[in-house]
């Protein structure tokens, strides 16, 4: 028997047969066979401030491309950059992108995957807070220094703990000019934390060291 056309329950209306191979009898009621099945997509903010985009699909009919999308209001959008799809897969495979120029509050982000004939779909929207720290860490991942930047912070203690919060160097006071400079040349590889403690108040960023 053939597929419903548009997958609704109960079904109004099908497919002429269910030849074919597995879910060519399932099509969307205007534009035919899905062009890809998608599983997920989710936006992440990352400790450097950037945001990291993954998606996976499951399947993909005559896939050319896949644009990135993102917005201040989620209304009005911008193409931020384009990833190649597969084209035609019956694999699951997974996609990431990474945006270096995220935007300081709230933003949002989509994907539109377009066909090669031109048609076009959208995903899900994915909503991310970015909240704009005093204090930067580079680079990271480090395999010998990692530079302490920070504004508008007076008399802050600054220390390195590993991830089960053992304290891993002496605790130094900030500087007048706003920049500390830590050797990790010795720690193993791993994940590291920079605490900054300051009024009554912490804050810990997250680092890696990678040898």
């Amino acid at each position: 028997d053939g597929g419903c056309n548009n997958n609704s329950d109960p079904c109004n209306s099908r497919a002429d047969s269910g030849s074919g191979a597995d879910g060519d009898g399932i099509f969307d009621i205007l534009t035919g066979p899905l062009p890809i099945e998608l599983i997920s997509f989710d936006a992440d903010l990352l400790q450097n401030g950037n945001v990291e985009l993954t998606w996976i699909t499951k399947s993909e009919r005559n896939n050319d491309y896949f644009a990135i999308e993102r917005s201040v209001d989620a209304l009005n959008w911008e193409s931020i950059s384009q990833v190649d799809g597969a084209g035609n897969s019956s694999a699951t495979l997974i996609y990431k992108h990474e945006d270096f120029l995220s935007l300081k509050g709230l933003s949002y982000y989509r994907l539109k995957q377009t066909d090669f004939d031109g048609e076009f779909t959208y995903s899900h929207v994915e909503a991310i807070l970015r909240n704009e720290s005093n204090i930067h860490i580079y680079p990271n991942p480090t395999n010998n220094t990692i530079v302490i930047q920070y504004k508008d912070i007076n008399n802050a203690e600054i220390s390195i703990v590993d991830g089960l919060g053992r304290q891993l160097t002496p605790q130094l006071i900030s500087s007048s000019e706003n920049i500390s400079e830590f050797d990790v040349s010795r720690f193993p590889s791993g994940v590291y934390y920079v605490v900054i403690t300051s009024n009554g108040s912490a804050e810990k960023l997250r680092f890696v060291v990678a040898h």
